[in-house]
């Protein structure tokens, strides 16, 4: 797949990343849905049909399975995910396959373990980072991105930080980091960070629903944040115009750093 002499010289991280690639340029050929091998009439390309028949004939179980999930016919896909699984059980085909499946809980505890232990030994943040994405530990796959990242930085693979980069950030591991802090924080009673976890999560009518339900706690707590909140979803537009003023006049600077002057309210944390 590398343009070039056969003769040159590749290390692992530079073949992972040409792997890395190809799948994604793969995919995008294919997305949405597999529009990309549909004529207009809806019917799969001929191009299309021609590489099946080569995979069927070739038994590349695991090409089919990734041709018919960028297609989106789910069936065939899990008839060929299972049928690559037996051809090679390796751990690393069994995580990606399971998680193309969006079946991530039927892989084996010992097979995460072992691939995450040699991947991290070998500091493969990259492959680390999509390891944890696909068993759904998010937070160590934003984690392992961000080293990946830094990593390519220092030692000056700007191509190979842009290209983590912008999978992290296709990703969205935002969302089940939020909706972790979200129920961590309804736990605990914090009005307030619940309050913006569901904000960042766009989960406007539960915020509308919790301001509601804690309407007597925050005014009575006299919080200019949270007032600005609950009367800004109460529609009482000259009330927050008030709050906003009031906010204004608590707000000071120094060092570089914008604080509140007074934070009496015990329905928030700084």
């Amino acid at each position: 797949m590398v343009r070039g002499t056969f003769n040159r010289t590749l290390d692992g991280d530079t073949v992972t990343l040409f792997r890395d690639d190809w799948l994604k340029v793969v995919a995008s050929k294919r997305a949405p849905a597999g529009q990309g091998n549909r004529e207009k009439d809806g019917k799969i390309s001929d191009s299309l049909l021609e590489k099946l028949e080569i995979f069927k004939e070739q038994k590349k179980y695991f090409f089919l399975a990734l041709e018919y999930s960028h297609t989106g016919n789910t069936a065939l896909r899990d008839k060929y995910i299972e049928l690559a699984i037996k051809q090679d059980s390796s751990d690393m085909n069994i995580i990606f396959l399971r998680s193309l499946q969006g079946q991530s809980k039927k892989i084996p505890r010992a097979v995460v373990q072992r691939v995450t232990k040699k991947q991290a030994k070998n500091e493969e943040w990259s492959q680390l980072a999509r390891t944890f994405a696909e068993v759904g530990e998010y937070k160590g796959a934003a984690l392992n991105y961000c080293r990946s990242v830094v990593a390519s930085i220092e030692d000056g693979n700007i191509f190979s930080a842009a290209f983590y980069l912008k999978e992290l950030s296709e990703k969205n591991l935002f969302l089940p980091l939020f909706e972790e802090t979200y129920e961590k924080y309804k736990k605990a009673g914090d009005i307030w960070w619940t309050l913006r976890s569901l904000q960042e999560l766009g989960w406007w009518k539960e915020a509308r629903q919790l301001l509601s339900t804690h309407k007597k706690a925050i005014l009575k707590s006299r919080d200019i944040l949270l007032l600005r909140e609950l009367y800004a979803a109460l529609g009482d537009m000259d009330s927050v115009k008030k709050i906003e003023l009031e906010e204004a006049r608590e707000i000071d600077h120094g060092e570089g750093v914008v604080f509140r002057k007074k934070n009496t309210s015990k329905t928030h944390s700084s």
